[in-house]
């Protein structure tokens, strides 16, 4: 203000010492001549703060490009998937004919924001409040959880496995109770198509770890046979296995869609709509593809590859060794190196059945590993 008003005293013909108000205000001596030549010209209107907007922005994000974006978004939002900036970055990369490089996450999110396409969260807790780690390479170790969700014969359990470098979902499989036995039983299954892990991250959930409790259930007696580290975070702090308990939010979002149900306990009266009963033994449900989040890509770096028939007769053997031991104190093996997860599939698949025949996790030979799952986790239809 001191310098507006020795801008008009000035211009007035009084007797200004500019390099004192101008030292005083933290200003050059130009912009003070400046601000009194626009005075001169246009009086106080003239001195209010122009626009510093360019007359034309050439890297600006084309028209087309930001309807693409919106439309993704509202597509992604009604098939019950990811809808994010990143998400909806990834599916343009894969857009053909979009003409121009595709736009950071950033300026997806700045286009998203413009068009009130972004609910405002000021209560969430900022990401960069968060540590983040992440495995060095793929099979380091994964991360296991298991969810609840109801289907028509009433409410189940859904285990689900993550590589915590990659993000594959090594599998996702449906019981009725969430047993120890249970989630060895699915460990095992995914051990056979992607290889043994150094070590599992696991919540305290007594299915997983009897460590608050001061003994040691089955599962964790299993990894320790098998060579493999199973280790928790602190007690209620699902951050620490964030990457499953993410993959678990994907997968409970489509499954709501995916079936017209709503979540909880109208879960069941949804699909009583749709016709399926307690009668049906199984119900198979279409995959999640890894296309709906980009999180769950694996990226050209790390892309498993195929293991050969002496890695997976030696990993059957150790699973094979570590069923058959005692849950005594006795030393477990040397860890073997690790086995690269297999590119079988793209595709995660859920299959959601009675889990009363327990299957058969060792392998006693050399053949695919679909021949050693058990009836009641064969799907009634495959996805497409």
């Amino acid at each position: 203000m001191k310098v507006i008003s020795s801008v008009i005293a000035k211009a007035d013909g009084a007797q200004v010492n500019v390099a004192r108000v101008c030292a005083q205000a933290g200003v050059s001596r130009q912009f003070f001549y400046n601000q009194l030549a626009r005075y001169r010209s246009g009086g106080l209107e003239a001195l209010e703060p122009k626009s510093r907007r360019p007359l034309s922005s050439p890297n600006a994000t084309p028209l087309k490009v930001e309807e693409h974006i919106v439309r993704l978004r509202k597509e992604l939002e009604d098939a019950g998937l990811d809808h994010g900036a990143t998400t909806i970055q990834w599916h343009l990369g894969r857009m053909k004919g979009l003409g121009v490089s595709v736009p950071a996450a950033s300026t997806i999110h700045r286009i998203l924001v413009g068009r009130g396409q972004v609910t405002a969260q000021p209560k969430k807790r900022p990401k960069t409040s968060w540590r983040r780690f992440e495995a060095p390479r793929p099979n380091e170790w994964w991360q296991i959880d298991a969810m609840d969700w109801v289907i028509a014969t009433g409410l189940v359990k859904i285990f689900n496995i993550v590589d915590d470098h990659s993000r594959v979902a090594a599998r996702s499989r449906c019981v009725n109770e969430a047993t120890t036995v249970e989630a060895w039983t699915t460990f095992g299954q995914a051990a056979q198509v992607f290889g043994l892990p150094a070590g599992v991250l696991s919540d305290n959930g007594l299915c997983f770890s009897g460590k608050l409790r001061r003994f040691e259930v089955l599962f964790e007696s299993k990894l320790r046979d098998a060579g493999i580290r199973p280790f928790n975070g602190r007690p209620y702090h699902p951050q620490t296995t964030g990457k499953v308990e993410r993959f678990q939010q994907t997968l409970k979002k489509w499954l709501g869609t995916a079936t017209g149900q709503l979540g909880g306990s109208d879960n069941a009266a949804a699909l009583r709509r749709k016709g399926i009963t307690s009668n049906a033994r199984a119900i198979c449900l279409a995959a999640v593809p890894y296309a709906s989040n980009p999180s769950l890509a694996i990226s050209s770096s790390c892309k498993p590859s195929s293991m050969s028939s002496a890695g997976s007769t030696t990993m059957n053997a150790r699973i094979k060794a570590s069923d058959d031991r005692s849950l005594s104190n006795d030393s477990a093996p040397a860890p073997l190196p690790h086995q690269p997860p297999s590119r079988s599939s793209t595709r995660c698949s859920l299959v959601i059945c009675d889990a009363t025949p327990k299957p058969t996790i060792a392998a006693t030979s050399t053949s695919t590993t679909s021949s050693s799952t058990s009836a009641a986790d064969t799907p009634v239809a495959t996805p497409s």
